[in-house]
């Protein structure tokens, strides 16, 4: 379940502050545990949606809503990747217009963690340019080579002091390549592929997609 514009509010009694797995970055193979999430009035339609009102603890005066979520180690991780795939298509959309732009190459993007959204948007730029599925799952899987601890280790506490369970902290943080793969499959099966995608979800042409494609392949 991937949830957006939230915070988690409780955790399970059995983790503390602190706890997790020795290795933080490398997702736990966990069952899943009830945690206690806020989420925002701008994302709550969606969740509930998704989710059922049957999850609701309560709702805030300010439109927010309390969800009772189950949250597993790899779950979490992989319904975060394909959420983004299904509600983030024009923001990927605006990254492809922009590189397709005059001067908009060469071009470095990147995001907070530097593996889930840029991740992502590196997937869908290979998987356009037309490079075999194997070699795209081979480049994400450097992420969990070349993210070392130290740069994790800090974001790991945050996200056990703000609540989250470690093993879904140790998800979130974790780069593992059937999460991509799981996440392509479902690019295919839903959208039809990369070009599909990007001009039904992203809304770019295909004239745009056909200047990116030019100026990145001989």
């Amino acid at each position: 379940m991937a949830v957006r514009g939230g915070r988690l509010e409780d955790r399970p009694a059995q983790f503390e502050v602190g706890e997790g797995p020795g290795e933080p970055w490398q997702p736990a193979d966990v069952d899943e545990e009830d945690v206690l999430m806020r989420v925002d009035a701008v994302e709550a339609p969606r969740v509930v949606a998704e989710v059922g009102e049957g999850a609701g603890e309560e709702r805030g005066a300010d439109g927010s809503v309390l969800l009772r979520l189950g949250v597993g180690g790899a779950d979490a991780l992989r319904s975060w990747i394909l959420g983004l795939l299904d509600h983030a298509g024009p923001l990927f959309g605006r990254l492809f217009q922009g590189l397709a732009s005059p001067g908009g190459l060469p071009a470095v993007f990147h995001c907070t963690g530097g593996k889930d959204r840029t991740g992502l948007s590196a997937a869908l730029l290979l998987e356009l340019l037309g490079v075999p599925r194997d070699q795209v799952l081979d480049d994400y899987a450097l992420t969990a080579r070349f993210r070392r601890r130290e740069h994790q280790t800090e974001s790991y506490q945050n996200m056990l002091e703000s609540g989250m369970p470690p093993e879904a902290a140790a998800a979130a943080l974790g780069a593992p390549r059937w999460v991509m793969a799981d996440a392509l499959q479902h690019l295919d099966e839903a959208y039809g592929g990369a070009r599909a995608y990007l001009r039904s979800e992203g809304r770019v042409g295909p004239g745009t997609l056909d200047v990116l494609v030019g100026s990145l392949v001989e």
